[in-house]
């Protein structure tokens, strides 16, 4: 997640403070509870898309892990798993392929 971001920058009342062990300017070491509240509800609306709204395909199995790296920012790693849909004349057609390859 990238905490210059215009969501961050408007929940930090605050504005950009120092970072007490360096001298730049970090978000992230300033407010961690806002960083990771906004990270939860962009990848809430992400898997929304993926799952309620297919926007692959259908889902029929999903699984997410939410990690903090060094710094404190958050990522994610995804599983998702598809349902194939492939109809009988694509079917033959592999098989064809296959038997020629």
């Amino acid at each position: 997640m990238n905490p210059n971001t215009s969501e961050f920058t408007k929940e930090h009342i605050g504005g950009m403070l120092l970072n007490h062990t360096s001298n730049r300017k970090s978000y992230a070491d300033s407010g961690p509870d806002i960083v990771s509240r906004i990270f939860v509800k962009k990848l809430d609306e992400f898997m929304s898309d993926l799952v309620d709204r297919n926007c692959l395909g259908e889902c029929i199995a999903w699984a997410r892990v939410i990690e903090y790296q060094g710094r404190g920012l958050p990522h994610a790693h995804i599983l998702y798993g598809l349902r194939i849909v492939i109809s009988v004349l694509q079917l033959s057609m592999s098989i064809k392929w296959s038997r020629v390859n």
